[in-house]
């Protein structure tokens, strides 16, 4: 489905997709950036709605395997 949403063979794609790191964590740092960055949004009337961030970052899935360095979304 993503070769050809990227205009890609699927062998051409199986040869791109290990160049990509994708990682889940999101640190405490990282949400702090998407508060400020939901807030310059909103203020610079980019955003009309304000977005809960804490609610939109969600802590149970790492939390639930024992992980503390991070959340996932």
């Amino acid at each position: 489905m993503i070769a050809s949403d990227v205009k890609l063979t699927p062998e051409q794609f199986s040869k791109v997709l290990p160049k990509f790191d994708y990682v889940i964590v999101v640190r405490p740092e990282h949400v702090e950036e998407l508060k400020k960055t939901e807030e310059f949004l909103r203020s610079h009337e980019l955003s009309k709605n304000p977005v809960d961030i804490d609610a939109f970052v969600d802590t149970r899935y790492l939390k639930a395997v024992g992980l503390s360095r991070g959340v996932c979304i």
